[in-house]
């Protein structure tokens, strides 16, 4: 792992990436993916020093440098094509590893590495945050999805997060938030307001009946 973190940063610390190094990166993310598949519990180490675990949920109290290097410089870097190969790697990661062995599945680790991040998003460049907020949000449906699913058979799930109290932390993002888009650069897409606005979406329906009542309610109120 350690190796491979390095050559990723070699990489990635470079301010003009060429395609042949974005091959070379899909590469390693390729080796990693195979090597973590093979061996799940190669993902402890990725897991140490994370705030996101069991104990914190959706809260981050300094990444693992890996972590840093798959999310920070990888996922939010400044290459498409690099973005495209790190959310790929991650998302396959998240959906074909269900080793029970680990403290908790990868699907949810990322996804509360992911949480803990969301608060900085409006800091970022928008043209680079297209394939954070549609990890987040493939994370998020199939999360709720399994929420739903252990509800149906009766082995109800622990939470990781509070879907309402992270609505409004999304509604409060994207009210205080100073969008891109205007009508002078009408074919700029700010993907940041594109994802709170789905993430929203996301966090409303994963909520049961009750929540969704507490939310109209509440929504009056504030009116």
């Amino acid at each position: 792992m350690a190796q491979m973190e390095t050559l990723l940063q070699v990489v990635l610390r470079k301010e003009n990436i060429k395609t042949d190094e974005v091959s070379i990166v899909s590469e390693i993310l390729n080796v990693w993916t195979s090597f973590v598949s093979f061996e799940p519990s190669l993902l402890k180490d990725l897991y140490a020093n994370t705030g996101a675990n069991p104990e914190q949920p959706a809260v981050n109290k300094g990444d693992s440098k890996f972590v840093q290097v798959l999310i920070d410089q990888g996922l939010l870097g400044e290459n498409s094509d690099m973005r495209d190969s790190f959310k790929e790697a991650l998302l396959f990661v998240c959906q074909n590893i269900r080793q029970t062995s680990l403290p908790t599945p990868p699907a949810f680790f990322f996804l509360q590495v992911l949480l803990g991040k969301l608060d900085f998003m409006t800091k970022v460049n928008p043209s680079n945050t297209l394939q954070y907020f549609e990890l987040f949000s493939s994370l998020t449906k199939s999360y709720f999805k399994k929420m739903a699913d252990a509800e149906i058979f009766g082995q109800p799930m622990a939470k990781l997060f509070d879907e309402i109290q992270l609505l409004h932390q999304v509604l409060s993002l994207i009210e205080n938030y100073e969008s891109k888009e205007n009508k002078a650069n009408s074919e700029f897409c700010d993907n940041t307001l594109v994802g709170l606005l789905n993430l929203a979406t996301e966090f409303l329906s994963g909520a049961n009946e009750d929540k969704k009542s507490e939310i109209v309610f509440q929504q009056n109120q504030a009116n």
